[in-house]
């Protein structure tokens, strides 16, 4: 955790917590994932996730879809629109505020109003 920069939290598959619906504990003990350590999500402060998922068995011969060839990824893609001049202190805290190269300073002699 950088001073001055917000908290990022991981989210891991170990994060996840199997919650019985009906009578599923009478026939299930504890589900888990099979790998604890594959990265769901990064939260900055104020982010949540509220997931709901539904599993079914299967296998490649049935359908493609169970077969494990597969690898998904994301990269999150922002547009960020600045509708008005930053100078000086708040320039630089902006700077400071998010992941390194989000945002940069230019120098400038002239303030805008």
């Amino acid at each position: 955790h950088t001073p001055n920069r917000p908290y990022t939290k991981h989210i891991y598959s170990s994060d996840l917590e199997w919650v019985p619906q009906g009578d599923q504990a009478t026939f299930f003990s504890n589900i888990r994932p099979v790998h604890e350590d594959i990265l769901i999500a990064k939260l900055r402060p104020g982010q949540a996730i509220e997931l709901e998922a539904h599993a079914r068995k299967g296998i490649g011969k049935d359908h493609a879809k169970y077969s494990p060839v597969a690898t998904a990824a994301y990269r999150l893609m922002p547009h960020i629109e600045i509708v008005k001049p930053i100078y000086d202190d708040l320039a630089e805290e902006l700077v400071h505020l998010y992941e390194p190269g989000v945002f940069t300073l230019v120098k400038t002699n002239v303030k805008d109003g």
